[in-house]
């Protein structure tokens, strides 16, 4: 993914299958997030955008954060999941996406409970 990928989903806006967050959340809230796409369609959370004013505020990317995403993905999601994920830099600046497709052993669910 690209920024020109990036600018296209902006467009799009959020949705049942695109989430912008401005800050990279608590490790539970992303569970949360990526356990909701995968008993849907799946969709991309993309972090680091206020997607309000359209704004690049951008996320540490001093941080492991592929890492830690993968570990929230196999210790807080049951059954666990294995997302995609992507720091994109533009502007010296980080924009972490995760792609969660369509889980096939659903219900997927996180602190015993199963987001939609």
């Amino acid at each position: 993914m690209n920024w020109d990928d990036i600018l296209i989903l902006l467009e799009q806006g959020e949705g049942q299958s695109i989430e912008f967050e401005k800050f990279v959340p608590s490790p539970e809230d992303i569970a949360r997030d990526m356990v909701a796409f995968s008993n849907s369609d799946g969709g991309r959370i993309v972090y680091g955008i206020d997607d309000k004013n359209k704004h690049l505020l951008g996320v540490n990317s001093g941080d492991d954060l592929e890492s830690m995403i993968a570990t929230i993905a196999k210790e807080n999601c049951s059954p666990k999941l294995t997302p995609e994920v992507e720091l994109v830099n533009k502007g010296g600046k980080g924009i972490l996406i995760i792609t969660v497709v369509e889980g096939d052993e659903k219900p997927y669910k996180t602190d015993d409970i199963c987001y939609i």
